[in-house]
């Protein structure tokens, strides 16, 4: 439970300016005052039970689940009636935690074999779990762990405490600074009162950090020490767009960020009309640019910013966060809904990405020692094959509510590519024979995201239908760099030679073949990007919703023959750090209205 901090009586605001630097989780710029938000403390002891107390002592924890469950459920449904339908999947993840049935019966267990306090057991049980996300060398697993400790929490309390309930409320807008923000805090924070937030833990792919982004608020995690920086009512700055947490700013600094927070607040009001305008750059080219969204009930969120269309549409979190997989009914009707939302505007869905960092336990599958070069996407599918039929019977039954694509995860040669284009051809036969409604003919194409894939382009380009290039696992594989790993975060380079030249490589292959190429991921998000990939001859990107405005701003202002010229001269350089430099300055010449957007 986190609980505001007030000033302390006895101690005045410090005014000695501070500044952290963090992980940038959500751009923008908020300045105002700070309330503190700290984990509520649980104190359990260990008690030695009297036999005859066992079966009461069972029943008391299972209550304290029930409640639990009751509670996290409320929340959830909050959610999805204020319309937050990410917000109320990440609380999914809690339920489903809440109900692993392992850490149930060993908690049962220890209470009847030992003779101890429910919360005593339960606590040691969810302790061991966690200690082993945290050793894990998978950024997202480490992430998970925050979440296994806030629902260890909320049962704790209610063990300890019945009559507790969640309460973290503002009077009054403000800034808030905690050790980590949960799904159920920001459920219990109003949007209209948080101004922006900063998070002593924390990464790019923590829960904290997705819902900054899907709210548009100002954010900076992963800043150590934060929470015990700043008093409450400290006037603070958080740049979301650098990384960067201002305690008490100096007054030449505060008119420094409020003019840049002026200036960003020109461009949203400048990207806001164009929304619905064409991405179609100064000399022609028209750029299709879409969303990458992590679920259908994103989709009209994406029209919304000015997308045309769900470039990616993430399936693998229907299959994780429960323990069986979906079932066809139930995925045939959410990838019609997104496919409605969008048209006639295209969705493309990509089969299951399960693997690497993402498990679901009915496959039953260990993350092996490297898991980004083990048993994921369409190699995991591959050992399940009954699961990938029956998302692609899905997938063209939904195609019949609107323009539908499909997209192949992880591919690395044409073997992988042929069974699936043989099982689409059986799937298609089993569908006409049992009358459902579906569409036949729809585009199927792949991810280039490994080397294998990007050398052998040519090849593959005449067996699918588009490219889709992967650029988060493009990068990280070329530059056999672990994203997930801060110690060798700054080598993740997206401006490296070889990235963008593997890029060009692959348009000029899909092209050849009479075929189009897009691009997905980080990169497409990135501004100053921008011009480097409309230059490479892309024909489509999809960038976070929230980006969207300003990618389409940027592609409108572009000529994309500058842009060729541009890309050919950059890639004359040694380094990345050479191209990311001169990127920079070219894009501040270049889009002199638009320079903020080019801030490191």
């Amino acid at each position: 439970m986190l609980q505001p901090i007030e000033p302390s009586a006895g101690k005045p605001p410090a005014e000695t300016r501070r500044i952290l630097k963090g992980i940038p989780a959500s751009p923008g710029i908020a300045i105002g005052k700070v309330s503190v938000l700290r984990q509520e403390s649980v104190l359990v002891e260990e008690r030695v039970l009297r036999p005859e107390e066992v079966e009461a002592e069972r029943r008391r924890f299972l209550q304290a689940i029930a409640r639990t469950r009751r509670q996290l459920e409320g929340l959830r449904d909050t959610m999805l009636q204020s319309g937050n339908g990410e917000e109320a999947r990440l609380l999914e993840t809690h339920l489903l935690i809440l109900d692993d049935r392992e850490a149930l019966e060993s908690t049962i267990e220890a209470v009847r074999l030992e003779r101890r306090n429910a919360e005593f057991c339960y606590r040691r049980v969810m302790n061991r779990v966690s200690d082993k996300l945290e050793e894990s060398n998978s950024e997202y697993f480490r992430e998970r762990t925050s979440d296994l400790k806030a629902v260890k929490r909320r049962v704790l309390r209610n063990l300890l405490n019945p009559a507790s309930e969640m309460a973290a409320s503002l009077n009054e807008p403000h800034l808030v600074f905690a050790p980590d923000l949960t799904p159920a805090d920001t459920a219990a924070l109003s949007p209209e009162q948080l101004l922006g937030f900063a998070t002593d833990h924390g990464g790019r792919t923590g829960h904290a950090a997705i819902l900054a982004r899907s709210r548009g608020i100002p954010a900076v995690v992963g800043l150590a020490n934060v929470s015990d920086a700043a008093e409450g009512g400290e006037l603070a700055v958080v740049d979301g767009t650098r990384g960067i947490v201002e305690i008490s700013p100096s007054p030449d600094s505060l008119r420094v960020y409020t003019e840049r927070r002026a200036s960003q607040q020109r461009l949203a009001e400048r990207f806001a009309s164009i929304r619905s305008e064409e991405a179609v750059t100064k000399d022609g080219v028209r750029i299709l640019l879409s969303a990458n969204v992590e679920a259908p009930e994103e989709a009209r969120r994406a029209v919304e910013q000015g997308a045309r269309g769900i470039g990616l549409l993430r399936t693998e979190f229907f299959f994780l966060n429960r323990t069986d997989p979906p079932g066809e009914d139930e995925q045939a009707d959410a990838y019609g809904a997104a496919a409605e939302a969008v048209a006639p505007d295209p969705v493309i869905i990509r089969t299951m990405d399960l693997g690497g960092d993402k498990l679901a336990a009915y496959l039953g599958s260990e993350p092996g020692a490297n898991p980004f070069l083990g048993l994921r996407g369409i190699r995991l599918m591959l050992q399940h094959p009954g699961l990938l039929r029956s998302q692609l019977r899905a997938i063209y039954r939904a195609a019949a509510r609107g323009n539908v694509k499909i997209m192949i995860p992880m591919v690395s040669g044409l073997e992988e590519l042929r069974i699936v284009n043989r099982m689409r051809e059986d799937v298609l036969r089993d569908l006409r024979s049992e009358g459902l409604e579906h569409r036949g003919e729809i585009e199927a194409g792949i991810m280039v995201e490994t080397p294998a894939a990007i050398w052998i382009a040519d090849r593959l380009a005449q067996e699918c239908d588009f490219f889709s290039i992967g650029s988060n696992d493009l990068i990280q594989y070329s530059l056999a760099v672990d994203r997930g790993n801060e110690r060798i975060a700054s080598l993740y380079d997206p401006f490296h030679p070889a990235v963008l030249r593997a890029i060009r490589h692959v348009v000029e292959a899909a092209h050849a073949a009479g075929i189009w190429a897009g691009l997905c991921g980080e990169m497409a998000s990135d501004p100053v990007i921008v011009p480097l990939l409309v230059g490479a001859g892309l024909d489509e990107l999809s960038a976070g919703p929230f980006f969207i405005p300003a990618v389409k701003s940027v592609i409108r202002e572009t000529n994309a023959g500058e842009a060729r010229a541009l890309l050919d001269r950059l890639l004359g350089h040694s380094t990345g750090g050479e191209i990311g430099a001169e990127a920079r300055r070219e894009f501040a010449r270049m889009y002199p209205d638009l320079a903020e957007l080019a801030e490191p």
